[in-house]
């Protein structure tokens, strides 16, 4: 089994290539629905986000995007990628991005989605 993680937004996301010697992430354009999700889906990543350096990018990646906006909402989730396991939401979390101080934190178990919010912040 292989873990295949989405990620939604209302702000438009890009498809994208990671590659480095021992590391292969591709950010692929997805436009199905996958009922738990309150946004667009729009990005599908093959094998999930599962290691650190995985999780680095997966964050760089949700910055560039919001580093746009004063204000924008994502929405990641992971599942199992099996015809035996259904596509279902079955635990939620909520995080503001200035809060998070570590990659790990959206380091998700099978059918978790958190929802990143971007509020203007003032240091």
């Amino acid at each position: 089994m292989t873990f295949i993680c989405y990620i939604a937004a209302d702000v438009p996301l890009t498809a994208r290539s990671y590659q480095a010697r021992d590391l292969d992430v591709h950010f692929n354009k997805y436009t199905k629905g996958i009922k738990g999700f309150n946004l667009p889906l729009q990005i599908e990543i093959e094998y999930g986000i599962l290691t650190k350096k995985e999780l680095d990018i997966l964050l760089d990646y949700l910055y560039e995007h919001a580093d746009q906006y004063r204000k924008c909402t994502f929405q990641v989730a992971n599942f199992i990628n099996s015809t035996k396991h259904s596509m279902k939401v079955l635990q939620r979390k909520k995080v503001l991005l200035h809060q998070i101080r570590s990659p790990e934190e959206l380091l998700l178990e099978e059918g978790e989605l958190i929802t990143i919010k971007k509020i203007p912040f003032i240091y």
